[in-house]
């Protein structure tokens, strides 16, 4: 029997058990019925199920052709030559080198199209002939009157009157003069190419503006620094020029390109002066308060204006061949490359000569054009004689411009002394020039015969690889026909067509 629920025959253990056991009984069905719950609500989370994708064939064409041809290879009845397996080779070349060499010289010249037609790269290389290699004349009429004083100020000792006797002069001096030196010669170019010379820095956010894409720097000034004397030809080697080049410019236009327009933007700078020096020269001997007028007086100055004649012969070739040959000419070639660049594709039945020039140039990418760019620097500073190699001549040259200052310099001393020209000093000058003007043509003559002085023999030795090596070829085969190249037979015949320098003892 069961009362209240438990049965009679239970002894009272069992019976004190029971509702402990009817407890946890009912507490397992409660977990259990909350576990179905969970697992109800669990289930209805759920996404939903779909269904399986489909499976994805990767046997393309070629691993059918292959498989085929591999299968029909192992069947020992088969001796036809066609079904046998191609070799590697073969393989690699049909399908991986034959593609590239069609596509390369595609991707080439759509990038360098963007960089010639859309980002304008001609302007800014234009930009830079301008200002670093004195391209522009009115920023050169400006910066040698700013600097030198033009044809009233002596061109030694502008710096010491205009600027104290500090050397090198503060930045903050030079500020105001050398900006509105840019800034007139920026005027000047036309708005059409200001707009398309600043559009590169819009379109990736900078704010740069034309007028301060291009400032002066100076150099910091050490004990060791060539510039400390302002009486040395280096004196003004602490000037440089930046140029804020904008991306993607910068692909094409490197700070290691930079760094070479201001080797030449310095070299040229001291030509400038130079010209200055001369002309200053030209004006003291023909002032009449340097001079007694008396017969010895009249001899001394005679010699001094044949003196001077020849220093100014000298000069002005040197600094002709200079701006004429090693930078315009140079310049021109390389900017008509740049046009004909940006012409390709080419039609079949163009020229030979353009056949020739389109197999370097017609798959150039922006990197292979930088590297062209510091290629025709590298013949400009060659031909300038300021590479590494060519220290021994760049020193004859330095003493020779020292020379011509020294010049200068004895005849302000002579004005500020007893009035009479120091004639002892000047006959020294003129012997030192002379010396170096004959050890540098001689130095000409033997490069000359040595094949040395053939700008592309040159090089070619310095570029046995890569790139530069082949631009070199270009140059050589067009500056063959042209009858061009010999840049030291060129200097050596403007200089001493007379022999005077070779044959005076």
């Amino acid at each position: 029997m069961v009362h209240d629920g438990i049965p009679q025959a239970m002894d009272d253990t069992s019976r004190a058990q029971f509702p402990m056991i009817q407890q946890g009984q009912t507490m397992m069905t409660a977990t259990t019925i909350l576990s179905d719950k969970a697992e109800d609500e669990h289930k209805d989370r759920q996404a939903p199920s779909i269904s399986r994708l489909r499976e994805i064939s990767l046997v393309s064409e070629f691993s059918s052709t292959l498989d085929w041809i591999m299968e029909t290879h192992q069947n020992p009845k088969n001796t036809d030559p066609e079904y046998f397996i191609p070799s590697l080779d073969t393989i690699a070349a049909q399908s991986v080198h034959q593609p590239l060499e069609i596509w390369c010289p595609l991707v080439s010249e759509s990038s360098m199209s963007l960089f010639i037609h859309k980002f304008h790269v001609q302007d800014h290389l234009n930009f830079l002939h301008r200002f670093f290699l004195f391209g522009d004349d009115i920023f050169s009429g400006s910066i040698v009157s700013a600097l030198f004083g033009g044809d009233k100020r002596s061109a030694l000792h502008a710096e010491t009157r205009t600027y104290g006797r500090q050397w090198p002069p503060r930045a903050s001096d030079l500020n105001m003069s050398l900006r509105a030196v840019l800034l007139e010669s920026i005027a000047h170019i036309p708005d059409k190419v200001k707009r398309r010379i600043a559009r590169a820095t819009d379109q990736y956010g900078q704010t740069l503006d034309i007028d301060d894409m291009i400032t002066f720097g100076v150099r910091e000034t050490r004990p060791d620094s060539t510039w400390r004397d302002p009486r040395a030809i280096n004196a003004f080697d602490f000037l440089y020029l930046v140029y804020q080049v904008p991306y993607p410019i910068s692909v094409v236009i490197t700070p290691r390109i930079l760094e070479k327009y201001n080797r030449l933007f310095s070299f040229l700078l001291q030509i400038h002066r130079l010209n200055a020096a001369t002309n200053h020269i030209y004006q003291k001997l023909h002032q009449s308060h340097v001079f007694r007028h008396d017969t010895a007086s009249m001899a001394n100055e005679d010699a001094l204006h044949r003196m001077r004649f020849r220093i100014d012969q000298f000069m002005t070739t040197f600094g002709n061949y200079v701006f004429d040959t090693a930078i315009r000419a140079t310049w021109k070639t390389f900017m008509q490359q740049v046009e004909v660049t940006g012409e390709y594709p080419r039609d079949q039945d163009d020229g030979h000569n353009q056949q020739q020039s389109s197999d370097l140039f017609a798959a150039m990418d922006p990197i292979l054009f930088s590297e062209y760019h510091e290629h025709v620097l590298d013949r400009m500073l060659f031909q300038c004689f300021l590479k590494q190699s060519q220290r021994p001549i760049r020193a004859i040259i330095e003493a020779m411009f020292e020379d011509v200052l020294d010049f200068s310099q004895a005849l302000d001393d002579s004005r500020s002394g007893a009035g009479r020209t120091d004639e002892k000093r000047c006959g020294e000058v003129i012997r030192r020039f002379g010396m170096h003007a004959e050890q540098f043509v001689k130095v000409l003559n033997k490069l000359h015969d040595r094949g040395v002085g053939r700008l592309g023999n040159v090089m070619n030795s310095l570029h046995d690889q890569g790139a530069s090596g082949l631009f070199g070829d270009f140059y050589d085969k067009r500056e063959a026909r042209q009858g061009e190249g010999a840049f030291a037979a060129t200097l050596l015949t403007q200089l001493d067509i007379s022999g005077f320098y070779v044959n005076d003892n």
